[in-house]
């Protein structure tokens, strides 16, 4: 018995209105002014990073194919920050609550990007402008040059997304560094966080293409009939061998590579990833006797499951070249009818992302 060739698809506002408004503003501006003095806060660590996510240092090659809702990008920010009061103001004694700050992110990579840019603090994901105090007062004094040790501190954690929203018609990034979320006072903080080089960004249709022209085959070694007692996996002789994919390594994007391999199964044992063998002269089902394919990409061998999606890879490995190690075997599915024959399984495989 030998030789199963693989084929693939490819799936691939009138002068009564401003006065209320400017009323309105002119509240806001009195009630959110601060009555004591300002905080000036920074980091314990030699080289302070303020980088909330840069496009010049990931893949910044967006898939404009991906599901609306996708999550393209997440990254978190995790760091302590000292806060001491300047002594400055009228009350620079009063103590005053660490924020830490929204800034709003609404469209900031054009209104036709698709793309939403949401900041996660205190469980609180969005874009608009918001404070939200830590918990933690102080009014211990700070000035340049003294020692920062005995100063309070707060601990940052905040997860900024990438999200596509809408379709990706155009990219026109306000600014080519963007703040995202500061820290210190109420609604400012000299402690500053950016998302930056949004000129990097670009759109793209191409993910993974097939490798050379796509057919793969595999020819396992003669099994003796009279040598199978029972029904059964049957280890030797087996075959190993790949199917290989390019994929685009500049891609961003959290999504996983998906491989689905369908064909002729056996009913009632998809789990044991048997597919039938067919007589090469006849076209016949052989009875008693199936094809077992099983795939390591996830670093052990495990059944192919007929037209389940299984994991092959992500973009955030930024991979050219991705392997995925396949196994054949034989495997007798009953004794009563073995004969022997010379036969050939025919299976599809689909590349996905998901």
């Amino acid at each position: 018995m030998k030789m199963f060739p693989m084929k693939v698809e490819r799936i691939n506002i009138m002068a009564k209105r401003i006065f209320s408004l400017l009323a309105f503003l002119g509240l806001f501006a009195g009630a959110a002014a601060p009555a004591y003095a300002d905080l000036t806060c920074g980091s314990d660590s030699p080289v302070f990073n303020n980088t909330a996510m840069d496009f010049s240092t990931i893949p910044n090659q967006i898939n404009t194919s991906v599901p609306i809702n996708t999550v393209i990008y997440s990254k978190e920010t995790v760091a302590t920050i000292w806060c001491g009061k300047t002594m400055t103001g009228t009350n620079p004694f009063t103590e005053e609550e660490i924020f830490i700050n929204r800034v709003t992110t609404t469209n900031i990579l054009g209104s036709n990007s698709g793309l939403t840019v949401y900041v996660t603090i205190n469980g609180n994901r969005g874009t608009t402008g918001k404070a939200y105090g830590t918990g933690v007062l102080t009014n211990k004094p700070w000035t340049n040059g003294l020692d920062t040790e005995y100063l309070d501190r707060v601990t940052v954690n905040v997860t900024v997304e990438l999200v596509k929203t809408g379709e990706n018609q155009s990219l026109n990034p306000k600014s080519n560094n963007i703040q995202l979320f500061t820290v210190g006072s109420q609604g400012g903080g000299d402690v500053q966080y950016y998302l930056r080089n949004n000129s990097y960004l670009n759109f793209t249709i191409q993910t993974c293409d097939v490798y050379g022209d796509g057919n793969f085959s595999a020819e396992l070694s003669p099994l003796s009939v009279n040598s199978i007692h029972a029904p059964g996996a049957i280890d030797s002789p087996s075959r190993d061998f790949e199917v290989l994919i390019n994929c685009n390594s500049d891609l961003w994007s959290t999504q996983n590579i998906l491989m689905k391999i369908t064909g002729e199964n056996i009913s009632g044992m998809e789990n044991l990833g048997l597919y039938k063998w067919k007589n090469i002269s006849t076209g016949e089902e052989a009875p008693d006797m199936a094809l077992q394919l099983l795939q390591g990409a996830s670093g052990s061998y495990e059944p192919v499951v007929p037209g389940q999606n299984f994991v092959i890879g992500n973009f955030d490995e930024s991979r050219t070249l991705v392997r995925i190690p396949l196994r054949a075997k034989y495997y007798a599915t009953g004794v009563s009818q073995l004969a022997p024959a010379e036969v050939r399984s025919v299976l599809v495989y689909n590349i996905d992302y998901q």
